[in-house]
């Protein structure tokens, strides 16, 4: 860019947690970007929280199929 500025794009996806949780147990993932103070969110969402995920079997996945997708600029890349 122009002004010294560059951008950074973080797109995915959290499939599942892959613990033993027992049978009728209720999961979430909750998630928080942070960063340093030279970098700007400029789209997206810094935090946030996935659906319920409900465990029929002991010891299931935890699926999730949660999309995150952010995007950063900043004009160093230590900050």
């Amino acid at each position: 860019m122009s002004d010294g500025t560059f951008l950074v794009s973080i797109i995915g996806q959290i499939e599942y947690a892959d613990i033993l949780a027992p049978a009728g147990s209720s999961w979430h993932c909750k998630y928080e970007f942070v960063t340093g103070p030279d970098w700007k969110v400029i789209g997206g969402l810094e935090a946030g929280l996935s659906q319920t995920s409900n465990v029929v079997i002991n010891g299931d996945r935890v699926v999730l199929n949660f999309p995150l997708e952010i995007n950063f600029k900043s004009t160093n890349i230590y900050g």
